[in-house]
């Protein structure tokens, strides 16, 4: 930047043994590439296998929060049952009769678990703040990415009436 708060040039790399030189793009240039070139979010790169942190980079894009937060009581429209569920945006506990019955994150906009006492896998997908849909499944060993891109879509289509149960979120 100037002196006077212009931007003159975007750093490229840098150099950080030694004198830590920094090599930078002119603006001028910096602008034609902008100008001439279709915006995308950050996001799309991610999807595309691209980490825009460079190759190789530990550093990787935030997981998407989610757009409920689960923390709370909830009751099972089918068997009746209180859990309370501890949400920390990434990582998901659902505890039933003071025991973890339930483990799981946030895969998008579902919660994908396995239970403590089965090879079951469950699904718990917000259909707003106050009522979640929940459905499981049967957990085969296999290839583990065919097998969530398998789970994935059944998400999708998860509707409140296909699923097992609805929990609606309540007092304690």
């Amino acid at each position: 930047m100037s002196e006077s708060g212009n931007v003159l040039g975007v750093v490229s790399f840098k150099i950080t043994k030694g004198e830590s030189l920094n090599f930078a793009i002119p603006i001028e240039y910096c602008r034609n590439l902008i100008r001439n070139h279709p915006k995308q979010p950050i996001q799309t790169w991610s999807k595309a296998g691209i980490n825009p942190f460079g190759q190789g980079s530990n550093l990787s894009l935030p997981p998407k929060k989610p757009q409920y937060n689960l923390t709370g009581y909830w009751q099972s429209s089918k068997d009746y049952r209180k859990s309370y569920i501890k949400d920390d945006g990434v990582n998901v506990e659902i505890w039933s009769y003071g025991f973890l019955n339930y483990k799981g994150k946030w895969e998008g906009d579902f919660v994908l678990t396995i239970s403590s006492d089965y090879e079951n896998r469950e699904i718990f997908k917000p259909i707003n703040s106050s009522q979640l849909m929940f459905q499981w499944m049967l957990y085969k060993e296999g290839d583990w990415e065919k097998i969530l891109t398998g789970i994935k879509s059944k998400a999708d289509k998860l509707t409140p009436k296909s699923a097992r149960e609805i929990w609606n979120r309540v007092d304690k």
